[in-house]
């Protein structure tokens, strides 16, 4: 049975694919959230951590993207709306397709169908310009908001079949001439509203934001996603698992804003419980030494 330090592994491997075709083009990213904590408390993965979660700004992403496309080893699979329609996420992903793992917010019908890829992955965030007032940026929120309940309910009529043909076919209908070109829409404006003269910037953590809808206001997110110019625009690089790999400069002030002020101080938490249900068929990894 698979180990944490074998996902690590698979992860770490991923992470040096994608960091090298950054490089290759100039495109700056950035450690986020538990990668850019354990760069700075452990030199390397928290010892319980399952993920890896990296920044990129949203003007390079579709750079990264068509380059990864195209460059990438075929055992690596660019996971965004375009690519597979039953993700929900405002970030996308780089899976290994020789591999499996299930997150724990893995949606039932999605793990019985299996429609979409489940390899096991890292996670790589957007980072976009706030809009230039306040009163703007808390309506990128809400449009955020809008779009992921946009995609929600696409991702839901892809991946559900109805009752009978008819139904199944007005359900197609709904996914592909409404709730498809609404998402599109509601994008295109998010972007049309981030500004140069901003000096801070939009993040999203791993949970979709419209999870934390029933409990935060609009403003309180666009606060705790605001990052400040003086935290984005500097990087440095760190060591982590006996590579180095770029994060902000400014890491206590990042760490501090994402964990609070007692950061170094671990709380064990990992994204799956077991990983009894984790497979990796990638001959190219030498998995044996992390046992």
């Amino acid at each position: 049975m698979p180990t944490i330090k074998d996902v690590q592994k698979v992860e770490l491997d991923i992470l040096k694919a994608v960091v090298q075709v950054c490089d290759k083009h100039n495109i700056d990213y950035y450690l986020a959230f538990g990668t850019m904590l354990g760069a700075v408390r452990h030199k390397g993965f928290i010892p319980w951590d399952d993920d890896i979660d990296i920044y990129v700004m949203q003007k390079d992403m579709r750079r990264l993207k068509k380059a990864c496309l195209k460059e990438l080893p075929k055992k690596y699979f660019w996971q965004d709306q375009q690519t597979d329609r039953s993700v929900p996420q405002l970030y996308k992903k780089v899976r290994n397709i020789n591999t499996e793992m299930y997150g724990s917010r893995t949606d039932p019908e999605v793990e019985k169908r299996k429609e979409n890829q489940q390899g096991i992955w890292i996670d790589i965030m957007p980072l976009f310009r706030a809009a230039k007032s306040k009163k703007l940026y808390n309506l990128q929120i809400k449009l955020m908001i809008q779009y992921q309940f946009a995609v929600i309910e696409q991702r839901k009529l892809h991946l559900i079949k109805g009752k009978n043909l008819i139904s199944t076919f007005y359900m197609k209908l709904r996914e592909l001439f409404f709730y498809r070109p609404v998402a599109s829409i509601i994008f295109a404006v998010m972007l049309l509203l981030q500004s140069k003269k901003s000096h801070q910037w939009l993040h999203f953590g791993l949970h979709s934001i419209i999870y934390r809808t029933e409990f935060e206001t609009v403003e309180k997110i666009a606060t705790d996603n605001l990052l400040s110019d003086d935290i984005v625009s500097k990087k440095a690089y760190y060591d982590f698992e006996g590579e180095r790999f770029s994060g902000f400069a400014d890491y206590n002030s990042y760490l501090v804003q994402s964990y609070g002020p007692d950061y170094m101080t671990p709380i064990k938490r990992s994204h799956v419980e077991n990983y009894d249900n984790v497979i990796i068929k990638d001959t190219e990894l030498d998995l044996k030494s992390e046992q």
